[in-house]
């Protein structure tokens, strides 16, 4: 048995029923979850985790698409999308991954960086 107050949570905006999109369609529901926060956070969390990755140093032919510069803003886009649409666990899973993930990105890159600060320095001190 439905509650009347579940059923005025779950009901779709007058008007606003559902947006059709070219692949998907979104439904806007009269009473919306957590402000949009989390889908917000993940989709910054998803951002922030690709821009810290490294990119592979591969130059790109000439009139080849930059696949890199297409997916840093695919993926936080995707991500806001996915986290919209599903139960706020989901988002919340989400963000609490990247910012692991970004994290420890962040850890292993400062570790990579001193350790070729070092190699380079003691390969001066070899060349004098």
């Amino acid at each position: 048995q439905q509650t009347p107050a579940y059923i005025e949570a779950t009901s779709l905006m007058p008007g606003w029923s559902n947006v059709n999109f070219v692949f998907a369609t979104v439904s806007v529901y009269t009473h919306f979850n957590g402000l949009f926060i989390l889908p917000i956070l993940a989709a910054a969390s998803q951002y922030l985790t690709t821009m810290l990755t490294p990119q592979p140093q591969q130059p790109t032919a000439e009139g080849q698409p930059n696949t890199g510069n297409f997916m840093k803003w695919f993926f936080p886009l995707f991500t806001l999308y996915i986290c919209y649409n599903y139960n706020a666990s989901f988002a919340l899973y989400w963000v609490a991954a990247n910012v692991i993930a970004a994290a420890e990105t962040f850890v292993i890159n400062k570790f990579f960086d001193n350790k070729e600060k070092q190699e380079k320095v003691l390969g001066d001190k070899e060349a004098l």
